[in-house]
């Protein structure tokens, strides 16, 4: 629990802390949508959410934060008005995140869209868009619309960072969709066309794992 003096007393006079374990008060975890921690949710008397915070942060920026939340600084609803008046991909990017973590795939993928809308279709932001995008997807357990997403991707950023990314997410959208003969294809197939970068030799590492025998003690 909090321990700095800062939170100990903005969560004594100005907000009510609930500490909820989401393991076990699933309700809760699936109300709001909670995939990670720490989590930290501002809502309102009637149990709407204000917007979240998602990790640690120093104490002085974290109740910042929450102070802003509450008097409409930074949240959803102020970041799209803001987007709104200006074309700007960085905040569009923000506000898709803001999206995900809430579970509303549907308002973010519009906004991930935005940003490959607003560049090139195959600049280093439209990759890393389109990736985040296929990760959702993968993460909510989406795994066709994954599948599909990073097969583009690989196609589109053929040799570049997210296309060589995306190719060994083809194999793990495979694997966590029980079909090892085309998980290990595909991360054959990263192996063999990217064997110096980083991907391609996780890529191997994984043919070899999940091609070795039972029995094996290699």
């Amino acid at each position: 629990m909090f321990v700095d003096s800062l939170a100990i007393d903005y969560f004594s006079n100005t907000a009510i802390l609930a500490r909820i374990n989401a393991e076990k008060d699933t309700l809760a975890a699936q109300k709001y949508h909670v995939t990670g921690y720490p989590m930290t949710i501002l809502i309102n008397k009637d149990g709407t959410e204000i917007d979240r915070l998602i990790g640690y942060a120093p104490t002085q920026e974290y109740v910042g934060t929450l102070e802003g939340y509450a008097k409409g600084i930074g949240t959803l609803t102020a970041l799209r008005d803001s987007a709104s008046k200006v074309v700007d991909r960085n905040l569009y990017f923000v506000i898709a995140d803001r999206y995900k973590y809430r579970g509303d795939i549907d308002s973010a993928a519009t906004w991930y869209g935005k940003i490959v809308d607003a560049g090139q279709p195959t600049d280093s932001m439209s990759g890393e868009s389109r990736v985040a995008e296929a990760d959702m997807y993968r993460r909510e357990k989406h795994y066709d619309e994954a599948l599909k997403a990073f097969k583009g991707i690989a196609t589109d950023f053929d040799g570049k960072p997210q296309g060589i990314d995306a190719s060994v997410y083809t194999g793990i959208v495979y694997l966590a969709m029980g079909d090892t003969t085309n998980a290990v294809a595909a991360y054959q197939t990263a192996a063999d066309k990217y064997p110096a970068s980083d991907a391609g030799k996780y890529a191997a590492k994984q043919v070899k794992t999940l091609t070795m025998e039972p029995n094996s003690t290699e």
